[in-house]
């Protein structure tokens, strides 16, 4: 299989992406697991977030790409 261009996404990992950072710097970040999406939320936090029922999972992550961009861009700000 040959994998097809997906700009600055990625298929499996959510989230996955970059985020501009107070200061001029960017966090670029990808979680590839539920456990992964926890420590992420617990680490910037807003641990509630991974508690969310259509968070639990992978496709659901990617279902709510644009909140999870939005928390997490809040942060990185």
């Amino acid at each position: 299989t040959v994998a097809e261009r997906c700009g600055n996404d990625d298929p499996e990992a959510s989230p996955h992406g970059v985020w501009p950072c107070a200061g001029g710097g960017w966090l670029a970040l990808s979680c590839w697991s539920t456990d992964e999406f926890a420590r992420l939320c617990a680490a910037i936090g807003n641990p509630a977030l991974a508690g969310e029922p259509a968070l639990a999972n992978a496709p659901g992550r990617r279902a709510a790409a644009t909140h999870i961009a939005a928390v997490v861009g809040a942060w990185a700000a």
